[in-house]
């Protein structure tokens, strides 16, 4: 057997011990041994999803003898030929890599009395700063030190900082959702103020894209992609407006989430809130795992039926918790607008898990809150009293609202004393804008997917917390950060991994944004809320074919070459074209130049932001001249393989 580093990485003490189990023991043990040691079964009692479970043992005791791999249950049961034999299956035997890390783990672990000291990685676990940033230092500044520190413990180098002409895409394709203009680009390329990166991010954050930018990303982040007619409801519902406003705004984010459930239809700045509940159709459990997410950063669809498989932390009553918080309320339409009701009477249910053993639902939630609450007793009929309402059922101009609400009790855990809440938009706000969550996946936020850098997690939900939920001071503060603006280039030939933020992320473009960018790469774009109606069609066939927000894992489909390669709405984009607000069009434009070169470079200027290399002009220039019988056909394929180039629909 090889026992090499992992021997050396286990070092005595507490903490060094809970980094090796969640380092490696406990992923060894999620792919052979959860599915009958885990949250859905337990056999023999033995709970192998946390360090303290293991150690404590189930119903044979403690299966780990401190010092003693050989005596120890746990490793005598992976032997190849014991009875009985883990994992079980004929054949089936864990490698020797994995054996040694099991036994070299054992055999450095020395106190089993002492194993209460080591609970199991949280999610939410908020550690100390071993250094704390001194006192006015500049979030990006603080965010670089953290990342920095995690460069020289691994001893990776980074890349070198993005030249103004990647900069500028990226941060017009993060913040307002397009490519710049030539006109955007070449302004700041050749603008030689020393603090120019910062200004332009301020004014970005100012313009008026920004909020609608924001407001598209988020209307598919809460509710999903849908086709044009649910698009056009959550329009003329209030739902886009409303986001909208809280975007340009700034207003708090702990504010839109206390009022999306909430879902009053006052007058006023939160007119359309209530649209994020009447859209799940009374759906409760839709309800709840619509709204887990958001205020506890984590999917919690897995525990509907069990605990959660292999987050111990992520109970079934934690899934039933949120739906009883919802199954009172009911859609209803009032002269102000469609709204959620809510009833002063019933919705006490039961839920049973896997082995059929049933227990009521109570409002538990995932920070762990509980809250109390009066039930009727065994075969009490509850009556619907006007007198247990604040707006009674018979008030037909606002929905019904009762002096208990457990939409409310759930809206003030959401708000209050929740580190979830703010860790949950700061890991997915990082995504958005670095291409991976400190928290991988950023649904997952659970000790399954502990952070790559929990300090800087921790700093930047606290921050957050502190600006009092300042989304444009949260975005600033990251995209002026040395990590932001690193460049896509590895250092080295071998490329760091990307959870080491040492090289810039390459992104697709999704749907949303590669529809505008197009419209600015060919000269169609007449700025924003200015889009003719067949490229609003385009617009609507992108979104069918091209990646969601946070792909898991992206490349380009086949499906998507060919939709490129042959869709009309795209060839019509490459035409010879004339408006009277943009003015020609790129190919209008390169057809009135006779130089063949002048061509190619404007093209490269417009669709890349750059002037082509010596071999891609020569290249270009050729094809050109052996079309010179059909120059507009010559035009449309040069440009049609720089938009369907990598380069075009990735951002760097």
């Amino acid at each position: 057997m090889v026992f090499g580093p992992a021997l050396s990485s286990v070092c005595y003490g507490a903490e060094k011990e809970e980094v090796f189990w969640s380092s490696h023991i406990r992923p060894l043990f999620k792919n052979h041994c959860l599915k009958c040691h885990g949250g859905v079964k337990q056999k023999g009692g033995l709970d192998l999803r946390t360090l303290a479970s293991t150690l404590k043992g189930g119903e044979s005791g403690s299966p780990v003898l401190s010092g003693n791999p050989e005596g120890s249950l746990l490793y005598q049961v992976l032997l190849p030929g014991t009875d009985p034999h883990m994992p079980p299956g004929e054949g089936k035997q864990l490698p020797e890599a994995e054996m040694a890390l099991v036994k070299n783990w054992i055999g450095a672990h020395i106190d089993k009395a002492s194993s209460d000291k080591w609970p199991s990685v949280s999610g939410v676990t908020q550690p100390k700063l071993e250094t704390l940033p001194p006192a006015g230092l500049a979030g990006s500044r603080v965010i670089d030190n953290l990342i920095r520190t995690g460069w020289r413990k691994k001893k990776v180098s980074p890349s070198k900082q993005a030249t103004d002409r990647i900069f500028v895409r990226r941060i017009y394709l993060d913040l307002i959702g397009r490519i710049p203009t030539p006109s955007e680009r070449d302004a700041f390329v050749h603008n030689e103020r020393l603090r120019k990166r910062e200004t332009l991010v301020d004014s970005l954050l100012a313009n008026a894209e920004f909020p609608s930018h924001m407001r598209e990303m988020f209307d598919i982040l809460l509710l999903g992609r849908v086709d044009k007619g649910k698009l056009a409801r959550r329009e003329n519902n209030n739902w886009h407006s409303y986001l909208e406003t809280v975007f340009r705004e700034n207003r708090p984010w702990n504010e839109f989430v206390q009022e999306i459930i909430l879902a009053r239809l006052n007058e006023g700045h939160n007119r359309g809130a209530a649209w994020f509940l009447y859209e799940q159709n009374n759906d409760h459990q839709k309800m709840a795992e619509s709204i887990a997410p958001v205020a506890f950063g984590v999917d919690i669809q897995c525990a509907q039926c069990h605990d959660h498989p292999s987050a111990p932390e992520i109970k079934q009553a934690h899934y039933w918790g949120l739906v009883t918080a919802f199954n009172r309320s009911k859609n209803v339409n009032t002269n102000k607008g469609p709204g959620v009701s809510e009833s002063a009477i019933g919705g006490f249910i039961s839920y049973k898990n896997l082995a059929k053993v049933s227990a009521p639902a109570e409002l538990t939630f995932l920070n762990g809150k509980s809250i109390a609450e009066k039930k009727p007793k065994t075969n009490e009929k509850e009556t619907d009293d006007p007198s247990k309402y604040l707006i009674p059922p018979t008030q037909k101009n606002a929905p019904s609202l009762p002096k208990f609400s457990r939409r409310e009790a759930l809206a003030s855990a959401a708000i209050t004393d929740n580190p979830r809440l703010a860790r949950a938009f700061v890991n997915r706000i990082w995504s958005m804008l670095i291409g991976r969550g400190l928290v991988h996946p950023v649904e997952e936020m659970s000790s399954e997917y502990p952070p790559s850098h929990p300090e800087l997690l921790s700093w930047l939900a606290t921050d957050f917390e502190t600006s009092e939920y300042d989304i444009k001071q949260l975005i600033r503060n990251i995209v002026l950060s040395e990590v932001y603006q690193l460049d896509s280039i590895p250092p080295g030939p071998n490329r760091p991994q990307p959870n080491t933020f040492a090289v810039a992320i390459e992104k697709p473009l999704h749907a949303e944004v590669l529809f505008r960018s197009l419209l600015v790469a060919t000269g169609r774009w007449s700025g924003y809320g200015g889009v003719a109606a067949n490229d609003q069609s385009l617009r609507s066939v992108l979104l069918a074919r091209f990646p969601d927000l946070f792909p898991r894992l992206y490349n380009a489909s086949i499906q998507q070459a060919m939709f490129l390669s042959n869709n009309p709405l795209v060839r019509d984009l490459l035409q010879p074209y004339k408006d009277s607000t943009t003015g020609l069009s790129l190919p209008s434009i390169l057809l009135g130049l006779a130089n063949p070169a002048e061509k190619v470079s404007k093209a490269f200027n417009n669709v890349f932001g750059r002037p082509p290399n010596k071999e891609e002009l020569n290249r270009f220039e050729a094809f050109l001249n052996k079309r010179e019988d059909r120059p507009a056909k010559g035009i449309e394929q040069m440009l049609w393989a720089m938009v369907c180039s990598p380069e075009f629909l990735m951002n760097h």
